[in-house]
């Protein structure tokens, strides 16, 4: 045993000085045979294993980014999902970098397996979706699944780059340089992605959302051969049986049957170019729509009631929006384009399809219709599953290099034109600018009619930019209307969201566009069309503002990202002030009296008017440990439901009538859509934000409310900052007293006092 061990000693002995005496052997000094093992060219980096590897690993995460995103539209819509995504990589990505070279060697092995395991992470937080909420939602998800699987990627990137590095020459700028570059690799595959993705997507099993998910994991697989995969399995295994998201008979079924407890059927369902289309069914109210990830592209009735006796046979479906079949009111303008030798047929131009509603229509009426849509998936199912005709020319593709190649040779082509276009989850704004416009103008007969579908707010400056930009090609003589009527005005200050129609002609004298009374073979036999075809609501030129620019190729950041608008556009100073006369005036900031405002605003009523509006507290205002049981404010209400002044009966369960908001605590703070409704129905416009927070939610909820034309206080005792003195007086006296009055708990309590005395 001893004559073994030193052998081995030997051995060894003999292995290290043939390792030492080797460099002398060549001739050449140790520490220059030490410094040829890192490159030191651009095309040995280029040719370097690591460096090859660390880019394979950024390239295959930056379109992963865009594969997240497309997961997390159908659930919150692509807005919400594209909020914070940004900051969020750039986040993961500092990370990253700062803590290089300091997790174990086996971090490097768990890429491939937090890949396979993000698609059962996401599908089940999904479920959560209702209660997390849009903004929250997907911040969330890919806190959880995304971000982590970016920092394990960067991490090992950064770190292939390390060891090419020689450990004597290391300084600062050596550091910083590949994350550098690696940043600006990722930065420019995650914008160029998105593109190029959207074509390829559904076109095979593995172009699907999972499927990519999936081909992901497996190239990082192959770009890391020693990673862990077994623990991943469970979650391969579970993605293909169990995971209702991936498109498969199997999993098809599993939906159907949770869709089975809401009353829908998924008739079918596919990934295509605008997104995840589906087509559902109502078996409860007896309807079909068809949907683009989070929004609704159309639908029809499935048994409608029959003809009375009197009307001919219905030739079309009758939809669910009545905004789709005023648009076929192109028909009825006067006077109609005259039709010219040699063509004896009207033809139209419908530019988005839906359900195929309108196009079916004029094809019914014997117009030879050209429908112009961007994903042939959603052609596919309006043929299949809401009986469209199929005598018509389909062109499937991007609307603006259409029309930009056809105007010139296919100039008065078309008598009628529909831009109906989607406008529910995101605006496609290259389709609003006046050059499209103007193509379409020049598609147009001399005497040609369009309608233009637009879905906006007609208090915020994005529809008077599109009523600048439409009338700027085709004139004053345009005509807007509005799918229902407007709403009060005394009642509503909130907003008008609405669907608009802009009815315009091709004049040279700038025609007005004018009507002709509907017939009985106008309206196919739809009880529908009967109702809401002709257009009712008209808004009127002055309902826009008239002054400003318009829309163009080289502006429509302004209309795809609203928060770059400038902020006297986007919130003037003085709103509250600027709606027409209410019977209540509201009174100016920093009052010398505000809560002479705080009384009971129908004293012959019955239900008390809500004068506080509790902001922070939970459900109960000693239910969150948080509070301490000192705080002043806190005992103070404590002692208002004590002394009855929140009625435990009332006749609204959802809002005491005194009115603390107890049961519905919106995620946001106060101004959710329920709470602004009871205060409306109730005539309330003086409020009182209470809670216990620091003064960024007070903050924003005296926003939101002043915006909304609400009077507010705010008890100064409720705002907790940490801040220094200076500056929380900074906040509460020069900033937050722009939008509220702030007072006292003090003078609070006087007035309980002195209302209830009287």
């Amino acid at each position: 045993m001893a004559r073994k061990a030193r052998q081995r000693q030997n051995a060894t002995k003999g292995a290290e000085g043939d390792a030492t005496e080797a460099p002398a052997a060549t001739g050449i000094p140790l520490n220059s045979f030490a410094k040829h093992r890192y490159p030191s060219t651009a095309f040995q980096y280029i040719t370097n294993i690591s460096v090859q590897r660390a880019l394979q690993l950024v390239i295959v995460t930056a379109i992963y980014s865009t594969v997240s995103q497309s997961n997390l539209a159908p659930v919150y819509g692509s807005i919400p999902s594209s909020l914070y995504h940004r900051y969020g990589c750039i986040a993961s990505i500092f990370l990253a970098f700062g803590i290089r070279r300091r997790l174990p060697t086996w971090v490097n092995k768990c890429v491939p397996t937090w890949a396979f395991w993000i698609p059962t992470v996401q599908f089940a937080i999904t479920s959560y979706s209702d209660a997390l909420g849009p903004v929250f939602g997907p911040v969330l998800t890919e806190l959880i699944t995304y971000y982590p699987l970016l920092v394990l990627a960067f991490y090992v990137s950064i770190d292939l780059f390390y060891s090419t590095q020689d450990p004597d020459t290391v300084s600062g700028l050596s550091e910083a340089t590949p994350a550098c570059v690696l940043f600006a690799i990722f930065s420019f595959i995650q914008r160029s992605s998105r593109d190029w993705l959207a074509h390829w997507v559904g076109t095979y099993a593995v172009f699907s959302r999972i499927g990519l998910q999936l081909a992901a994991g497996l190239l990082y697989c192959m770009i890391l051969p020693r990673s862990l995969f077994w623990p991943a399995f469970p979650s391969v295994i579970y993605t293909f049986l169990g995971n209702s998201h991936t498109p498969l008979i199997s999993t098809t079924e599993l939906l159907n049957n949770t869709l089975a407890l809401h009353d829908y059927t998924l008739l079918e369902r596919a990934e295509s170019v605008s997104g995840y289309i589906s087509v559902l069914d109502s078996n409860k109210d007896g309807f079909r729509v068809m949907r683009c990830d989070h929004s609704l592209l159309g639908g029809e009735w499935l048994n409608p009631p029959a003809p009375s006796s009197n009307d001919p046979p219905r030739l079309v479906g009758e939809p669910i929006y009545a905004v789709f079949t005023m648009l076929e009111a192109v028909r009825l303008v006067e006077p109609a384009p005259v039709l010219a030798a040699p063509r004896n047929e009207s033809r139209a131009l419908n530019i988005g399809l839906g359900v195929g509603t309108a196009p079916s229509a004029l094809m019914a009426h014997g117009i030879r219709t050209t429908v112009l849509e961007l994903d042939p998936a959603v052609h596919h199912f309006a043929v299949k599953y809401f009986s469209m005709p199929t005598n018509h020319y389909f062109a499937h593709g991007d609307a603006v290099g259409w029309v930009e190649s056809r105007k010139n040779h296919r100039a008065g082509e078309f008598d009628y034109i529909i831009h109906d276009v989607f406008t529910g989850g995101a605006e496609p704004v290259p389709l609003f600018t006046q050059e499209f416009l103007s193509g379409l103008h020049m598609l147009l007969r001399s005497d040609g009619v369009i309608a233009i579908n637009y879905a906006g707010d007609l208090k915020t400056p994005s529809a008077s930019l599109i009523y600048r930009t439409i009338t700027s090609v085709f004139g004053d003589g345009c005509r807007v209307f509005r799918e229902e009527p407007a709403p009060n005005k005394e009642v509503n200050n909130e907003g008008d969201f609405t669907n608009m129609v802009f009815f315009c002609r091709k004049h040279p004298d700038g025609l007005a566009v004018k009507f002709r009374k509907p017939v009985t073979a106008d309206f196919l036999g739809s009880s529908l069309r009967k109702s809401y075809m002709m257009p009712q609501h008209e808004i009127l030129p002055e309902a826009f503002d008239r002054a400003g620019g318009i829309l163009t190729r080289k502006n429509t950041k302004i209309l795809e990202k609203p928060d770059r608008l400038p902020l006297s556009t986007r919130y003037p100073q003085n709103l509250p002030h600027q709606h027409l006369p209410h019977p209540d005036p509201l009174p100016q900031r920093n009052h010398p009296s505000p809560l002479q405002y705080l009384k009971p605003q129908h004293p012959t009523s019955s239900t008390t008017s809500p004068l506080i509006i509790h902001h922070t507290f939970p459900a109960g205002i000693n239910s969150n440990a948080f509070i301490s049981p000192y705080n002043k404010l806190a005992r103070w209400f404590t002692q208002l439901e004590a002394s009855g002044a929140f009625p435990a009966t009332t006749r609204d369960p959802n809002f005491p009538q005194y009115a603390v908001c107890k049961t519905l605590q919106p995620a946001d703070g106060w101004g959710s859509k329920d709470e602004i409704l009871y205060l409306r129905a109730r005539g309330v416009r003086h409020v009182v934000l209470c809670g216990l927070t620091t003064v960024g939610p007070v903050l924003g909820s005296a926003r939101l409310a002043a915006d909304m034309d609400f009077h507010v206080v705010v008890v100064r005792e409720g705002v907790m900052d940490d801040e220094e003195v200076v500056v929380g007086e900074f906040l509460l006296e020069r900033v937050l007293a722009r939008f509220a009055d702030v007072v006292g708990m003090a003078d609070l309590e006087e007035v309980f006092v002195r209302q209830a005395a009287s």
